[in-house]
């Protein structure tokens, strides 16, 4: 027998002067048993988690190295020792940045563990309680590092690339046909839900569909900001539209999320693709020559959120071809170039987001950004094996800067209008060779208007520093190889005008002493070089290149907080739960007695965010700029020695 809902929720009429919202009226979810469409048997009660959606904090564990092994598979690590997974460099820094995106919520993580317990893909014993609504989050690791887990998965393949955006009237259609087959289904759903900006992303759990009459209907559903609480998304099945009170206050229409057939706002992910091992373009290399897939970038601020309205974030292409964000308005004119927001709304409702930017390779980009605060900003870029990551970049919020990334992962040029002494980490994997290296600059000088290049290049292994005037830097490299790690260290460095070159093939064991090659003129010839010896001692003092030999007392480590213990993490507790290496057919995405109406949008990469996006119709999308004077030229390869 189906079970009876009462639950008070807002039905609000919605007019279209503005996409605003002018009134709100309080009604019943009918009880009659008549009026339930679809019931999953899911009790909000005692299915649902007890605790609600939460932020990051000390006492909460995310990801570690072996959930990346179990999310991507043994090409996440570069050695595996004791089956413990040692993470290739672009894995750790993927890793970190998407545990710090955890920090506002861990909504999508909730809504997909909740689910995978109600079908018993997963037991509550194995989280130390007879049922979900008696699983404590405090101290309880090994629950928080399943919600952490699944939580990543909404932006990995094929996860993301099987997200149906339709008509409501069709997401209802498909949702109903899962919830009839109760616990036993072989498909369910997450649903996600958007503000029309595709900002405040949010999962929750649907629990059952009843009827409100006139066409109506009422998505009963497991909101983790509010545990134990049976809450409602409506949806009109004649106009399209749907909306969700995500207030308990009706006046409070910030918190209101509405769409309709064209906004894309409300989307299913599918249960299967999640149970796979996720693709990975950045793991590992292909042929350098050739690079695959696309490329990722992740940008962060500490502060308000990237897309507030006076900030620009976006990229350029040398014909002029934009991605991002320009005055607050969201514009994607590059082929094939997508952008997303992670969901992962607080309790509060924060509409803070961390922007993912997919660009294919081989299109050279430029990173136009202006800040509106005064806010850090970490932008990281992934693909083929490599990964360029800059960290506590202050910006002027007065003028564009620029970060130059050329047409694949490697290598950055840093123009800023404002003094700034951010931290760069360069990391790449070498599969002929199976080993992998990190170098890290951190406290770097990069004076105002002033570019600074750091490049990477694979074929050599060579690293090439070059500044238009005389800077500084801490330097640290890493050697990764199947049997251990070696460390360089170079702290205090000054590095003079022009172009600075060494070779991480230098370093093949504990205090190595590495040569510098100068070339002060950038023209092509080394006229001094620097054999400085590694320098990783309790006390620093400054190492100066060129000279003949650098200082020996020269001592000092260069901070490692991101980059230690990966190696020693403790096994998640889930790795072997749940089947991750099993082959999703394409036909059981969808229940095969329900085919998805031929104006149904599964997204991929290259739809997440169409070309020429669709913006909101109150907004002026600037008009397209012509071709850059601001994007610089690729950078020469550095010079063979």
């Amino acid at each position: 027998m189906s079970r009876y809902f009462s639950a008070t929720i807002f039905l609000c009429v919605i007019l279209l002067t503005s996409a605003m919202l002018t009134a709100c009226s309080t009604t019943i979810v009918p009880v009659n048993a008549a009026d339930v469409v679809a019931d999953s048997g899911f009790d909000v009660k005692t299915d649902g988690f007890s605790f609600e959606n939460y932020e990051s904090a000390p006492d909460i564990v995310n990801l570690n190295a072996n959930d990346m092994r179990r999310l991507f598979g043994d090409k996440a690590c570069i050695r595996i020792t004791n089956n413990d997974c040692t993470v290739t460099p672009p894995v750790l820094q993927w890793m970190n940045d998407v545990n710090a995106a955890m920090a506002s919520g861990h909504c999508e993580g909730m809504a997909v563990t909740s689910l995978h317990l109600f079908h018993r893909l997963l037991q509550p014993t194995m989280f130390g309680g007879a049922k979900t609504d008696q699983l404590p989050l405090k101290s309880n690791q090994r629950l928080q590092a399943e919600i952490a887990y699944w939580w990543a998965t909404q932006r990995t393949m094929p996860t993301y690339t099987n997200i149906i955006r339709a008509k409501p009237s069709q997401l209802i259609k498909l949702l109903a046909d899962s919830l009839r087959q109760g616990p036993t289904a072989t498909v369910f759903y997450t649903v996600g839900i958007y503000m029309r900006d595709m900002s405040g992303g949010h999962a929750v759990t649907p629990v059952s569909i009843v009827d409100l009459g006139n066409n109506m209907v009422g998505l009963n559903i497991y909101d983790n900001n509010y545990p134990q609480e049976l809450r409602t998304i409506t949806v009109d099945l004649t106009t399209e539209k749907w909306y969700y009170a995500a207030s308990d206050d009706p006046n409070d229409a910030s918190a209101m999320y509405e769409g309709d057939a064209d906004s894309h706002s409300l989307e299913l992910t599918p249960s299967q693709p999640r149970l796979e091992v996720q693709n990975c373009d950045f793991c590992d290399a292909t042929t350098q020559a050739a690079p695959k897939g696309n490329r990722t970038f992740m940008i962060a601020s500490t502060g308000a959120a990237v897309t507030q309205p006076a900030a620009t974030t976006v990229f350029v292409t040398p014909d002029g071809d934009r991605l991002g964000y320009v005055d607050g308005v969201l514009i994607n004119e590059i082929p094939g170039a997508s952008v997303t927001v992670f969901k992962g709304a607080p309790s509060v409702w924060d509409t803070h987001g961390q922007p993912v930017f997919t660009i294919p390779a081989g299109i050279t980009v430029t990173l136009q950004i202006q800040q509106a605060g005064t806010n850090t900003f970490t932008i990281s870029a992934y693909g083929n094996g490599s990964v360029v990551k800059i960290s506590q970049f202050t910006l002027s919020n007065t003028s564009v800067s620029d970060l130059y990334f050329g047409d694949t992962v490697g290598a950055i040029q840093i123009n800023s209008t404002s003094a700034t002494n951010p931290t760069i980490y360069i990391g790449a994997v070498n599969n002929s060779t199976q080993t992998a290296n990190t170098t890290q600059m951190t406290n770097l000088v990069v004076p105002a208007n002033n570019p600074i290049t750091i490049a990477f290049d694979p074929q050599t292994n060579t690293y090439t520093i070059k500044s238009a005037t005389s800077s500084s830097y801490d330097l640290e490299v890493r050697v990764s190889n199947q049997q251990t790690d070696y460390i360089y260290t170079a702290p205090n460095t000054t590095i003079p005008q022009g172009r600075v070159v060494f070779t991480v093939t230098q370093i093949n064991a504990d205090g190595a002493t590495v040569t510098f090659n100068v070339d002060s003129n950038d023209n092509g010839i080394y006229d001094s070089q620097a054999n400085v010896p590694d320098q990783t001692q309790p006390t620093m003092t400054a190492t100066a290149i060129p000279t003949v030999t650098a200082s020996a007392t020269a001592t000092a480590v260069i901070p490692t907080a991101t980059q230690t213990a990966v190696s020693t993490n403790t096994p998640s507790p889930s790795v072997t739960r749940i089947k991750t290496a099993t082959t999703v057919p394409s036909d059981t995405l969808i229940p095969t007695d329900t085919p998805i109406p031929t104006d149904t949008v599964v997204i991929s990469t290259e739809t997440a965010v169409p070309t020429d996006t669709v913006v909101p119709t109150d907004t002026a999308v600037p008009p397209k700029k012509p071709k850059p004077t601001s994007v610089p030229r690729e950078p020469p390869p550095p010079p063979n020695p």
